[in-house]
């Protein structure tokens, strides 16, 4: 079944998406690739079917050559604006809004960048790959690091953005809130990507404000969350909080350690 693992990779991204036809999906890889190269091999995966790079900075694809070295990746999806150091013998595939790619039980459409959109500033950020991977009936939106700019151009799409699963942009930044956004996505989850204590003050308390009456998971908070949608199209969420043992227990909760100790994410 559609496998979606948002993974926390500190301050940065990535995200690894198991379709049902076991072809594997990466978008990004944080700053060094370590966490997300080592929980592919914890899944036993060793091929990729396409690595996204969102935009080119590292905070995202700085661990994209341990991941070119440590699995074999079929093909690298980006927006055509990303100079690459060497050339590593990969497929390259630009993509741009319209795209459309269908497989066993998903959908995968491509909203963000498009050849009208020429950003006033910040165009790395607001250049990055808006990707959305429909299931039997379940939707995730990955947004990269967009900010306002990018954000009020792919408004205009509409209804088209209807998520399950919302990725917040750029970390939960304030520059990437927008209230319309969240309307239209209208997701029953969001997920903030971020560090740790990180020096920018991450997530924005606005943007924690705008997401109020959704349900928020942040990888700082919670750790890797993993979605997985069953055979009747219902939606189940994990955290790796959830499997981590809890101090000064209570009888119960002293079982339920005992239990986390033989789970297996």
């Amino acid at each position: 079944n559609l496998t979606v693992t948002f993974l926390d990779v500190g301050q940065g991204d990535s995200a690894v998406i198991e379709l049902s036809d076991k072809k594997v999906i990466v978008i990004d890889s944080g700053k060094d690739g370590f966490h997300t190269s080592n929980y592919l091999k914890y899944r036993g995966i060793k091929e990729i079917s396409a690595f996204v790079i969102s935009h080119p900075q590292k905070d995202h694809v700085g661990g994209f050559e341990r991941m070119a070295s440590d699995f074999k990746i079929n093909e690298v999806w980006d927006n055509g604006l990303v100079e690459y150091l060497k050339d590593y013998g990969i497929k390259k595939v630009s993509l741009s809004r319209g795209d459309v790619f269908q497989g066993d039980d998903y959908k995968i459409f491509v909203f963000h960048p498009h050849d009208d959109f020429i950003p006033d500033k910040n165009a790395e950020n607001n250049l990055s790959l808006v990707i959305k991977i429909c299931g039997r009936a379940n939707c995730f939106l990955f947004t990269g690091d967009i900010e306002i700019e990018a954000i009020e151009d792919i408004n205009r799409l509409g209804s088209y953005l209807q998520s399950d699963v919302l990725k917040i942009p750029h970390h939960g930044s304030k520059t990437s809130g927008d209230a319309e956004f969240i309307s239209l996505v209208s997701p029953r989850y969001a997920v903030i990507s971020v560090g740790k204590d990180n020096k920018h003050g991450l997530p924005h308390a606005e943007v924690l404000t705008l997401l109020s009456d959704i349900k928020v998971f942040r990888t700082d908070v919670d750790g890797a969350i993993r979605f997985r949608e069953d055979k009747t199209g219902g939606l189940e969420v994990l955290t790796y909080k959830d499997f981590t043992l809890k101090p000064k227990p209570d009888i119960h909760e002293e079982w339920l350690n005992i239990k986390r100790l033989f789970y297996r994410w």
